[in-house]
């Protein structure tokens, strides 16, 4: 991802256009003499064979840059967490909790909140300021506890008003770095 990144960054900055192409391989487009069988691997379920799950990163192109976003991922993650109403909130996390590993009750079904933290870590690829956010709740995926959960769904409702946040890249020839971060 950081070298597609990369060169979106450097086509910008040489005013470079920006195609997308498919090109079909002879070892993975060949005909086959036989038929093929595939089955999952040990301990690897589908709910439904049917179900296909795209996650695209959002290119768009404005006359000074290039976004990069993924809007329909963060409502699709809203949707499946079921957080499509709530109320969004200012800051990624809360001030004044300091998550523990040994303090209050065990989560007793820690599948949903390891679901949502390797989601939001892919989400990371376009939303850099919810990094230290996503690395901080990651800690925790050995002893879950109920707090974990919580501020997980802080970080939820601060998505649902920043759903359409994402990295800009400006074909500004001034190629200076400059970061904005929040501190813990």
């Amino acid at each position: 991802m950081s070298i597609v990144k990369y060169l979106i960054v450097v086509a910008v900055k040489k005013n470079w256009s920006l195609f997308q192409t498919d090109v079909n391989n002879a070892f993975l487009h060949g005909d086959l003499d036989e038929e093929v069988y595939m089955k999952l691997p040990p301990g690897l379920s589908v709910a439904s064979p049917s179900s296909v799950s795209l996650a695209c990163i959002e290119v768009t192109v404005f006359p000074d840059g290039v976004l990069l976003n993924q809007k329909k991922f963060v409502s699709d993650m809203l949707k499946e967490f079921d957080f499509l109403g709530v109320t969004s909130v200012a800051s990624p996390l809360e001030l004044t909790p300091k998550l523990k590993d040994v303090e209050d009750e065990v989560l007793s079904s820690p599948e949903k909140y390891r679901r949502l933290i390797g989601k939001l870590l892919f989400l990371t690829h376009t939303r850099p300021n919810i990094c230290f956010d996503v690395q901080h709740l990651s800690q925790f995926l050995h002893t879950l506890r109920i707090p974990h959960m919580v501020v997980a769904h802080h970080l939820l409702c601060y998505l649902k008003g920043t759903h359409d946040f994402g990295l800009f890249y400006s074909n500004n020839l001034d190629f200076s770095v400059k970061a904005y971060t929040d501190s813990d």
